[in-house]
């Protein structure tokens, strides 16, 4: 599990606060701290936060509004939401996991149930972070070519005709240059594809 993830625990009491924050920071989470979801919002603009355990009812943004402001954002990546309240219907479970919370935990809490659901949480960030590359990599697969490093066709076509239309709404020219070399395939066959 990384415990070098940033969480924001965002709670008005700061009694309950204090505690929560004290046994995070004894399992090594680094954790920022809000009362108020506001204030969370501003350190989310601010902060690179991995996760958020918010409580529901507070002053200036509950944390129900804030989890649906988290969803809504472009945030450069996932962030993790846990609703940690003492609302405990089955209403105010599904309210809060329609608004967009990833997990609900109810007061009062066992720490080691908030720890596996912070584990839980850890495993699905991972999950993004893996997907984020695997994405990048097909990206760099789909757009270069292996050996050069170059644009391959797909990107250049893609480049040109950004070119093309940036031209045209900016009333600009553009000059394009085609080069062919005479019997290359004569290299190849003499040289091979790696020459």
């Amino acid at each position: 599990m990384d415990n070098h993830l940033n969480i924001l625990v965002v709670e008005d009491d700061p009694v309950s606060r204090k505690l929560l924050v004290k046994i995070l920071r004894q399992s090594d989470y680094h954790v920022v701290e809000a009362e108020d979801g506001l204030r969370a919002w501003e350190l989310l603009q601010k902060e690179p936060i991995q996760m958020v355990i918010t409580d529901w009812m507070m002053p200036r943004m509950d944390g129900v509004e804030l989890t649906r402001k988290i969803r809504r954002a472009d945030l450069p990546s996932y962030v993790y939401v846990v609703i940690l309240t003492g609302l405990e219907s089955v209403d105010h479970i599904v309210d809060g996991l329609d608004a967009g919370a990833d997990d609900y935990l109810t007061k009062p809490y066992d720490p080691k149930e908030l720890h596996a659901r912070l584990r839980i949480g850890a495993r699905v960030l991972e999950l993004e972070r893996c997907l984020k590359q695997a994405y990048e990599k097909m990206r760099r697969l789909a757009m270069y070519d292996e050996l050069t490093s170059l644009w391959n066709r797909r990107a250049f076509y893609a480049f040109a005709l950004e070119e093309l239309e940036r031209c045209a709404r900016f009333g600009r020219q553009l000059s394009l240059i085609l080069l062919d070399i005479d019997h290359f395939k004569q290299v190849n066959d003499r040289f091979g594809h790696l020459i």
